[in-house]
Parts: structure tokens; C-alpha cells; sequence
């Protein structure tokens, strides 16, 4: 372990510099009285205080943001009434940002519109060449007697 001196770091504090005799202080005098640790306060002292608490606390509130807990419970809202419709959970965050109502009622009526329009099967945009009926294909490079 180390030893460590032990030395009065008071002895080595600057003095205070004493003000000139004509020149005024600006410091505040000291209190002659000190309060105790328990010091009351006169009721008017008291309410003052309170209120000037109060007006700091609404002032720090005011610059501070209050979270949107009614637009996060929607969100989720939607998504839960997506999946209970019948849209699988991967792709409910595709289809949440569609539903435009703000009632559960609502939200769960426009999840199901959206599930069934989501879940159908899709149709073949384009025509199967083996579904010709009547018509066979027609080879180009095939000879004419093979």
C-alpha cells in the first residue's frame, strides 16, 4: 500500500482578501442568525415557494415532448387486427400503414376488408400457350417429314 502524507490543506489556502476600508463590499453581509436544519416558514413563505416550484416545473415541461401513446396503441391495434384477420405477421407493417381509422371497431372492420383482398389467391396475368384449344404449335425447325 502506498503511505500518504497527511497535511493540513488549510495551511496552504490563500487568505481572503480583506476590502479596503473606504471602498464598499459587494458581497452581502452574512446573516447574523442562522436557521436550524428544521427552520419554519410562515405560511405566505411557504405557498411562495410552492408556486415558484410549480411555475419552474411548467416551464420545463413545456420545451418537453409528450409521447404519443395513442397514435403507439393504434399502430398496434392495427397490426393485431391484421393477424386475427388472417394476414400473416411478416407482412402486417405493409399492410397497417392502409388502415386509416382511429376506432377499434373501425380498424377491425377495415383489417378485414384489407385480409380479404390481401389473402385471395392472384390470378395468372398472362395466357398458358398449352391452353390453346384447337390449335396445335408449331415448330419452326422441325422437318417436314419427322
Amino acid at each position: 500500500m502506498e503511505k500518504r502524507l497527511k497535511l493540513d490543506l488549510q495551511f496552504f489556502a490563500e487568505e481572503p482578501e480583506q476590502p479596503e476600508e473606504g471602498a464598499e463590499s459587494t458581497e452581502k453581509p452574512e446573516q447574523a442568525e442562522e436557521q436550524p436544519e428544521g427552520a419554519e416558514f410562515t405560511e405566505e413563505e411557504a405557498q411562495e415557494e410552492i408556486e415558484r416550484r410549480v411555475r419552474e416545473a411548467l416551464e420545463a415541461e413545456e420545451g418537453a415532448e409528450i409521447p404519443d401513446y395513442k397514435g403507439e396503441y393504434l399502430g398496434l391495434k392495427k397490426k393485431v387486427a391484421l393477424v386475427e384477420a388472417g394476414v400473416p405477421v411478416d407482412q402486417t407493417e405493409r399492410y397497417a400503414k392502409y388502415i386509416t381509422a382511429d376506432e377499434p371497431e373501425a380498424i377491425e372492420a377495415e383489417a378485414r376488408e384489407i385480409a380479404t383482398d390481401a389473402t385471395q389467391p392472384k390470378k395468372k396475368a398472362y395466357g398458358d400457350p398449352s391452353q390453346r384449344t384447337g390449335k396445335t404449335f408449331k415448330n419452326p425447325f422441325k422437318r417436314k417429314g419427322d
